[in-house]
């Protein structure tokens, strides 16, 4: 059901740093489907410190599927400070609505609502808090990090910043925009990124799935990253299990777009539910997922796919996870085109997957 090629076509994967990594490199998986590539929009600049040198050299291209603009990222500013004035009368935090005019417009609008919320996440690394806060609906749900205590109202989050400095960063961090990707219900979107702690060698990645109002503002987040696992190596042994299902997941995907193996249908627990992509009716029964596979590959990727993993990351709660990856369309054994995918994943004790949220959405016709 993978429609793949006849060639040994070998996954590779790139920017890994869990453990797991160097055990399974060598192997990926695809979201069996089409996306979009989402590329960081130029961040405002400050007061050129080295978090922001570092933001503008840093940051990684990726092809944008709405735009295909170049990849150049910016920093957020030098230090302390009120957020940027309004440009030619227009608040710089305003996200942009969803357009209803057409899905495509919808898409790209909540794609720029994605890269907004970067920019504004790493502004609060350089201890400016209002562009992040005025992303916010006043009824929110935030967890940041999954795993800990939810966050309801603006006051929470202001707590929860401040709390951040005084545990993790207290000289602010830098944030490294990788991908943002919108689900096919384009109220949802996923951003994927690499926080780098100032004034430490200590760094990890972070994967955001944002729910947004009709107008652009942010209603929920979930963020998936783990300090203590990456700064600390505090790990408990369900981050293993999780990590190493997520890429085994992966491997599975890879082999069943290259037309080798049929032991991705073998990841699942027994109970489980999967949405691909995220926005569409969600899958429970291996015999319906067989069927929405065989769908999606021959509509997006008929001679085939690879996956070349970018990034795999575990929650707080170290139940849940994430993996970037570039789906790789394949035509004649070549690949000739690469979406970017955000996977959220919540994995048992057992390591199954019990439920999938692949975000990325199929194009609507041109």
């Amino acid at each position: 059901s993978g429609g793949g090629s006849g060639e040994k076509n070998q996954p590779s994967t790139e920017d890994t740093e869990d453990e797991y990594a160097g055990e399974s490199n060598d192997s990926t998986g695809s979201g069996g489907g089409s996306g979009e590539t989402t590329q960081p929009a130029p961040r405002r600049r400050g007061g050129g410190t080295a978090a922001a040198r570092r933001r503008r050299s840093g940051a990684e291209d990726a092809e944008d599927g709405h735009a295909e603009e170049s990849n150049e990222t910016t920093g957020s500013g030098g230090g302390g400070g009120e957020a940027s004035p309004p440009v030619n009368g227009q608040d710089p935090f305003d996200t942009a609505a969803p357009d209803e005019s057409t899905p495509e417009n919808q898409y790209a609008k909540t794609h720029k609502s994605a890269l907004a919320y970067l920019q504004a996440l790493g502004d609060v690394g350089t201890f400016k808090d209002f562009g992040y806060l005025y992303l916010f609906t006043d009824k929110i749900m935030v967890s940041d990090p999954v795993g800990s205590e939810m966050k309801t109202k603006e006051s929470h989050l202001s707590t929860s910043i401040s709390s951040m400095r005084a545990t993790i960063a207290p000289l602010g961090f830098d944030i490294i925009p990788r991908a943002a990707t919108v689900a096919q219900d384009p109220k949802f979107a996923a951003a994927y990124s690499t926080v780098k702690i100032t004034g430490s060698n200590v760094s990890f990645d972070r994967a955001d799935l944002i729910e947004f109002t009709e107008w652009g503002k942010v209603k929920g987040i979930s963020a998936y990253y783990n300090f203590a696992a990456s700064a600390l190596g505090v790990k408990s042994p369900q981050h293993s299990v999780t990590n190493k299902t997520i890429y085994g997941y992966l491997h599975a995907l890879h082999e069943l777009g290259t037309n080798k193996s049929l032991d991705y249908f073998n990841q699942f627990a027994d109970e489980f539910e999967v949405h691909d992509p995220f926005g569409t009716a969600p899958v429970l029964t291996i015999k319906d997922l067989q069927s929405k596979i065989k769908g999606l590959a021959t509509m997006v990727a008929p001679q085939g796919f690879m996956v070349k993993i970018k990034a795999v990351t575990v929650a707080a709660d170290e139940r849940f996870g994430s993996a970037y990856f570039d789906l790789q369309l394949l035509s004649s054994g070549k690949v000739v085109k690469e979406i970017p995918i955000i996977d959220i994943f919540e994995i048992s004790t057992t390591g199954k997957v019990m439920n999938l949220k692949a975000v990325w959405h199929i194009a609507p016709p041109r």
